[in-house]
């Protein structure tokens, strides 16, 4: 449980160790377990396991990229509205169908492996080493991405004109076609035509159908590489990563000369890709299946399009806040329900939702009307959680809650988030530490910060509420502690 607690985060490990978990009987589900019919399943479960070996994950995604790649490609021009409900319909079954993580199991049961390799043979107690191994690996297109729009302004500051005109104040769409006019603008219009290619499927909630993709919304993505022109000469990301590559490579062949044992050996080396290939596969996975579903938004959208200029519904985002099952009877004109006071119930109830602040963790059934906000310490100086990625560093904190693009971190900063999804990626190429309230070992920010060879510390529970913009931290990625040394002015702290 401990272990699983370290992977996944959360507080539930804690309250179990205070005797907090007392949950009725009622409030359990029925499993029908029993000790003969498990026995029984083994046979089954060992060879479904083998059914999910490395070498037909591969395999397995290939395919699931293929039907992304036809529904990213699906031409709204020609088809009728009747095949647009059918494809979507069709596709979020296949979706749900084929969602197969049990691929992952083979590379969790790595990690442990790697973490046990280098405290027994290494003589290295906390996870740093194993963690200093999955540094810079490349082939994570979340990092990718961070790493794509410093090239982006890096293209951009080569040429002044093309750099003068992102740094005005003008929005994407005014700034585009002067960008076609200049010769230096084109090549960069370009490199930014295939960032969105590759990575404009993304952004904040990205698991809410309702949120505009960083394709739709370029105005973001503009004022991420304007921030990046302003600090371009304080840091060298594109350098550090290939510095921490090679540092990487130095430490893994240092750990196998050490290893004259040819079964340690192979073990070692077996555990330490499939270690890696982990953080890649979980972050590789969870883009194409975002990628899906900004495919699928795509024909939502379309739906919603034609669905208000029949004056069914009043704006095309009204799609999202009706049932699949529902929209196929909305588009024929025979839904048996009010529609547009549905939908009107439905944006209050999620909007309702939106400002809730639900406790870490549920004990029983939860009633939000009846819940109350645990008061927080806001004096509170050292801060513990969980160390994911090595290192020590001082520094100013850049408090940052949602990511607009109104906001940029400072090379030097420390960025400090509630939680962290790709929209917050671009944010941590430039930040010399990281702190979240919530996370793991596995989680998006941890790997990323490893991957970009950051300090960081996760699972640090309000630490966005206590620490504010400017205040001097230190955060110990090896021990899991966040002191702040010095409150900055609360009259002079940024929104």
């Amino acid at each position: 449980m401990t272990a699983v607690a370290t992977l996944f985060g959360g507080e539930h490990m804690e309250r179990f160790k205070r005797g907090e978990f007392d949950i009725c009987d009622e409030d359990l589900p029925d499993l029908g377990f029993t000790w003969p019919k498990y026995i029984l399943s083994w046979p089954g479960i060992f060879r479904n396991l083998l059914a999910h070996r490395p070498g037909r994950a591969e395999r397995f995604m290939n395919d699931l990229k293929a039907r992304i790649d036809a529904l990213a490609n699906f031409d709204l021009a020609t088809a009728t509205t009747e095949e647009l409900i059918r494809t979507l319909r069709e596709s979020l079954q296949e979706m749900l169908k084929n969602c197969d993580l049990l691929y992952f199991w083979w590379d969790c049961l790595a990690v442990g492996i790697l973490i046990k390799a280098c405290r027994d043979w290494f003589g290295v107690e906390e996870p740093g080493l194993s963690y200093r191994l999955q540094t810079a690996q490349g082939g994570i297109t979340d990092t990718e991405a961070g790493l794509d729009l410093w090239r982006l302004a890096t293209l951009a500051h080569s040429h002044n004109g093309t750099e003068n005109l992102l740094l005005t104040e003008d929005a994407w769409d005014v700034i585009h076609p002067r960008l076609a006019r200049l010769e230096g603008g084109r090549p960069f219009l370009m490199a930014w035509n295939r960032f969105m290619a590759a990575h404009g499927h993304h952004c904040h909630n990205e698991l809410e159908l309702a949120s505009p993709r960083w394709a739709e919304t370029p105005d973001y993505i503009l004022h991420l590489v304007r921030g990046y022109l302003r600090s371009i000469d304080r840091a060298n990301p594109l350098e550090k990563q290939r510095q921490l590559a090679a540092e990487r490579e130095r430490l893994a062949g240092q750990c196998r000369r050490k290893l004259s044992n040819p079964i340690k050996h192979w073990l070692f080396n077996w555990s330490l890709r499939g270690t890696q290939r982990l953080a890649r596969d979980r972050e590789n996975w969870k883009s194409e299946a975002v990628r899906f579903l900004a495919g699928a938004r795509r024909l939502f959208l379309e739906l919603g399009r034609r669905l208000q200029q029949q004056g069914i519904l009043a704006g095309r985002d009204d799609i999202f806040f009706l049932q699949t099952s529902e929209i196929e009877a909305v588009a024929q004109g025979r839904a048996a329900f009010d529609i547009q006071g549905r939908i009107a119930q439905r944006r209050a109830e999620y909007e309702w939702n939106k400002a809730q602040n639900p406790p870490a963790v549920v004990i029983g059934r939860y009633d939000p009307k009846k819940h109350i906000t645990s008061a927080i310490d806001t004096n509170i100086k050292v801060l513990r959680g969980i160390a994911v990625s090595p290192g020590a560093v001082t520094g100013r904190a850049r408090v940052i809650t949602v990511p607009d693009g109104g906001q940029h971190v400072e090379p030097g900063e420390i960025l400090v988030a509630p939680v962290t999804n790709p929209a917050w990626t671009p944010y941590f190429l430039t930040a010399a530490g990281v702190v979240m309230d919530m996370g793991g070992v596995l989680s998006h920010g941890a790997i990323i910060a490893r991957e970009y060879g950051i300090p960081a510390v996760v699972n640090v529970g309000p630490a966005s509420r206590i620490i504010r913009t400017g205040d001097l931290l230190e955060v110990d990625g090896n021990q899991g502690h966040v002191t702040v040394l010095d409150r900055a002015s609360r009259t002079d702290e940024s929104p």
